[in-house]
């Protein structure tokens, strides 16, 4: 059996086989890296618009309030709802209506919601809302998440 003379020969090969193998992984780690954000990036800009943001469906009207009225008869606040015709998801719609103390009820319709439904691209809609009769109900915002579409004061109907 022949014994190694030149032991600093094998650790220089030994160091050298090791860089080049950190080198291998540290690209690879970049390059996986990048294609993930890149995938993103591309995913989010080539997608159609249907996701917008805040300031995009105040601009477009994407839902407008075309009424808001009380009933004094039922005691209902009845709001006529139009939704303009856009590409945006729309999961829920939150119903802020101001009352005479100065604070703000809330009510939401989800797609979650079993006796409320979402109105469809193109189409008008009337909401029934029965806020009680502690405090008088005096305007009302639709909002879709934390953006406000639309404020209106309400008139008797």
């Amino acid at each position: 059996m022949e014994q190694i003379k030149n032991k600093k020969g094998l650790s220089n090969v030994i160091v050298a086989v090791l860089l080049i193998l950190i080198a291998v992984v540290a690209v690879s780690l970049i390059w996986i890296i990048l294609n993930d954000v890149l995938h993103i990036i591309n995913k989010v800009s080539l997608s159609p618009s249907s996701f917008k943001n805040c300031l995009d469906m105040q601009t477009e009207n994407t839902i407008k309030i075309e009424k808001a009225c009380y009933n004094v008869q039922t005691e209902d606040i009845e709001i006529t709802l139009l939704r303009q015709s856009s590409q945006a998801i729309i999961d829920n719609l939150n119903f802020l209506i101001g009352v005479d103390s100065g604070d703000v009820i809330k009510y939401t319709c989800s797609s979650n919601c079993n006796n409320c439904e979402i109105l469809s691209e193109a189409q008008n809609k009337i909401y029934y809302i029965s806020p009680g009769k502690e405090q008088m109900p005096k305007t009302v915002k639709i909002a879709v998440g934390d953006c406000v579409l639309g404020e209106e004061n309400l008139i008797n109907c």
